[in-house]
């Protein structure tokens, strides 16, 4: 997050007030949710096993991937 923040030239806690007043979720929320989407049609279209694909969208941990996925997937 701080370094979109710094990117648009804000601080990272500006930001999440942003977007949390803006589109009511924080930045962090938002972020995993795109992710969730774009992992989801990865994993639909094609046979790429599912370590990879989270590794692709930048999850450092399958483990902490798979219980961002169900909770955003089972919502």
């Amino acid at each position: 997050m701080s370094h979109v923040a710094q990117e648009v030239f804000l601080s990272s806690s500006y930001l999440s007030r942003i977007f949390k007043t803006h589109l009511n979720v924080n930045f962090i929320d938002y972020v995993n949710f795109r992710k969730i989407s774009i992992a989801s049609e990865k994993l639909a279209l094609s046979k790429l096993p599912i370590n990879y694909v989270a590794n692709q969208l930048g999850f450092q941990q399958t483990s902490y991937f798979t219980k961002i996925f169900k909770q955003k997937k089972l919502v």
